[in-house]
């Protein structure tokens, strides 16, 4: 499951990388997997319900930021995808990864577009340098990924 969890997560960092969007779907998918992670590990109602609020919380939050142009809406709903896996007791720990996450990949766009400026048309790096190029904005997926499957391990792990 933690395999699945993975392979969603980064094909979703891929598609941010290179669209900046992110598919409903596969954020859809990320979250049912915590669902099945949470039947799986021996059911107890009420660390559901903690995670789904905490999800909610997130997405209402994510919502708001996206209406001020803050966000993209796949960036808000894989926010709670990445919170439903979370739930409020590692929510902190996720968010500080994600934010470290996100000021690299912030820090490495401004990097991206005066390097980008300099490199030859058509070459991997050119490719490379336009997928960070913070002029296209950040792939905050990428971080969110990451914080995915940070919070992913911590529950298939039973990590306390």
């Amino acid at each position: 499951m933690l395999l699945a969890g993975i392979l969603l997560l980064t094909r979703l960092g891929i598609q941010d990388f290179q669209h900046r969007s992110l598919a409903n779907r596969f954020v859809l998918a990320y979250a049912c997997l915590y669902l099945t992670a949470w039947g799986l590990t021996g059911p107890e109602p009420s660390i559901l319900v903690q995670h789904c609020l905490t999800a909610a919380l997130t997405l209402v939050f994510g919502m708001a930021l996206v209406a001020l142009g803050g966000m993209g809406g796949g960036d808000a709903k894989l926010a709670a995808a990445v919170m439903l896996w979370s739930g409020p007791d590692k929510a902190m720990t996720t968010l500080l990864l994600i934010t470290q996450t996100g000021l690299i990949l912030a820090l490495s766009g401004l990097a991206a577009r005066r390097l980008g400026r300099q490199a030859a048309p058509a070459t991997v790096w050119h490719r490379f340098l336009y997928g960070l190029d913070a002029n296209r904005g950040v792939p905050y997926g990428i971080a969110l990924a990451t914080g995915g499957v940070y919070a992913c391990w911590q529950v298939l792990s039973g990590t306390p």
